[in-house]
């Protein structure tokens, strides 16, 4: 492959007995190349903001919502099921969040209309043995009764260009032609680095981006918009991407495609960009079917006992 991926080991108990519990990149490399070296936690894919029964709730990583420091014993993120293709090529979770153990929903004593509301998140994802990119998909299902008002998609990664001792000279910009934020080395030049960027497809651009250093990239619940800063660097540097749908609906399903694409000087990793996009278009009609496939609704009762419980999580 010349994706080469090293995930985030989330719990050594469930490594132990084989179950995958995540999809947080550690490192990535791109013909040899390192482009990711143990990104910042909470700029490490997915995040969701949304307000339900008028509660703000905002999760900064999905992918580490056992690190969210809410001392409970009942998981806000439940991992119900996870499946992969034979050769690890193609791997789907599915995951049940209960937005009415959020703390302050709690703490309000908001009584649902019905037991136990939930929102569903599925993620497919597609990586390829020739094919200079990774493709994802984020699928969100409203099983609550209320509406999810003013829902923000998050997508943040915080890449490394030649690794961990080569922050110092990235720089991060946002193709406003191409609508993909990309990091490279302003060392080396966009015409020979490595260069790595996320983007989505062409009825689905983003409502904001931002480029800039990752402590400045924290999303919070009084600043929930990206800035639209389209460059940073040379410095330390990290990308976002958001995407906002004023509700949700009951029942209603809302799916986020984006792809993570590689290439090795500009001209390269455009095309790679303008191949990418097609094929993530020619994926993306076929994910509802996907979600509603039966073993996506199964619930592993392993999965459902252990899954993102304080008790089990590794505490690093």
């Amino acid at each position: 492959m010349d994706v080469l991926v090293d995930y985030e080991t989330v719990c050594v108990n469930c490594k132990e007995k084989g179950y995958s519990f995540g999809y947080t990149f550690k490192t990535i490399k791109y013909k040899n190349r390192t482009v990711m070296d143990i990104p910042t936690r909470y700029l490490n894919g997915p995040c969701i903001a949304f307000e339900y029964k008028e509660i703000p709730i905002l999760i900064r990583s999905l992918e580490n919502s056992h690190h969210l420091g809410v001392a409970q014993k009942t998981p806000l993120f439940t991992m119900i099921n996870a499946k992969r293709n034979n050769d690890s090529t193609i791997t789907r979770f599915t995951y049940l969040y209960s937005p009415q153990y959020h703390p302050e929903v709690v703490k309000k004593k908001i009584q649902p209309e019905r037991p136990d509301p939930r929102v569903l998140e599925y993620v497919d994802i597609y990586r390829y043995h020739d094919k200079p990119y990774i493709l994802m998909f984020y699928s969100f299902r409203n099983s609550t009764h209320d509406p999810l008002r003013n829902f923000n998609f998050y997508q943040f990664y915080d890449f490394d260009i030649n690794g961990e001792e080569g922050y110092k000279t990235d720089s991060a910009e946002y193709d406003e032609k191409l609508n993909i934020a990309f990091q490279y080395d302003a060392q080396e030049g966009k015409q020979l680095s490595p260069i790595v960027g996320i983007g989505t497809i062409n009825d689905n651009i983003p409502t904001h981006f931002e480029c800039n250093a990752p402590q400045d990239l924290l999303i919070t619940p009084e600043r929930l918009n990206l800035r639209d800063c389209n460059r940073k660097g040379p410095a330390e540097c990290a990308v976002g991407l958001q995407w906002h749908i004023p509700s949700i609906g009951p029942g209603q399903m809302e799916v986020f495609p984006v792809m993570m694409v590689f290439g090795l000087g500009e001209e390269k990793f455009k095309a790679n960009v303008l191949e990418a996009r097609a094929h993530l278009e020619k994926i993306s009609p076929s994910i509802f079917n996907v979600v509603n496939g039966k073993f996506r609704q199964l619930i592993d009762p392993e999965l459902e006992k252990m899954s993102f419980s304080m008790r089990e999580w590794c505490k690093d």
